[in-house]
């Protein structure tokens, strides 16, 4: 009996085998409609979700980049004053590797006379002349304006502009939205003898900054 079972399944399995290929009058056929959606389906089925993929890193310094940026600060003149400073920054690549910055800092002057802070705003240009993406080589310049609780240096008055150059690198920590950035630029502080030849004493040091850089999106 199971002979027969078998040679039943097995004779039904060859007829629709030889007969899967014969076409209609009209010539339509159903392989000729099953086949392409079954191969349809097995394709996107070994797709991957595109969910699963990750999304492109895009190289630092890549026009219409935002980047958000904490440091720290020392400086010397030296002589006496010792200068700290803790700032916070916004920056946008105009083009690429060219990147136009607006800071804010605080600072503190360790002077000779009465000490002082000081809040600082500036805006900079920062061009990566060396721009390898795991890390770059800058330079940049800005200027400022400056308000503080006493005259910085003694002989000169609160308010001072802080025009500043340096140079500095960056180096990419994680996948490309946190980066190490430091440098060294020159601290320069006067009041553009707004208040005449007397009280025009400048300030001038070397500042060593280090900080974070976050990839805003």
């Amino acid at each position: 009996m199971h002979t027969r079972f078998f040679a039943g399944v097995g004779g039904a399995v060859a007829a629709m085998c030889a007969v899967s290929p014969v076409r209609a009058v009209d010539g339509w056929s159903l392989w000729d409609h099953a086949l392409p959606a079954i191969t349809h389906l097995a394709d996107d089925s070994a797709r991957p979700d595109p969910a699963d993929v990750p999304a492109p890193v895009q190289r630092f310094g890549t026009h219409g980049q935002e980047w958000l940026t904490v440091t720290a600060g020392y400086g010397h003149d030296f002589a006496r004053a010792h200068d700290m400073n803790l700032a916070v920054a916004y920056s946008r690549f105009l083009d690429d590797d060219f990147e136009w910055i607006i800071e804010a800092g605080a600072w503190y002057y360790d002077q000779r006379g009465d000490n002082a802070a000081a809040l600082n705003a500036a805006m900079i240009f920062r061009y990566h002349l060396v721009n390898e993406d795991r890390w770059t080589f800058f330079v940049d310049l800005g200027i400022g304006v400056q308000v503080a609780t006493d005259a910085v240096p003694q002989s000169a008055k609160h308010f001072g502009f802080t025009p500043r150059a340096g140079v500095g690198g960056t180096l990419r920590l994680d996948e490309g939205a946190t980066r190490l950035i430091g440098g060294v630029r020159w601290h320069h502080v006067s009041n553009g003898h707004l208040w005449g030849d007397d009280d025009n004493d400048p300030h001038d040091a070397a500042v060593f900054y280090l900080g974070l850089m976050f990839r805003l999106p």
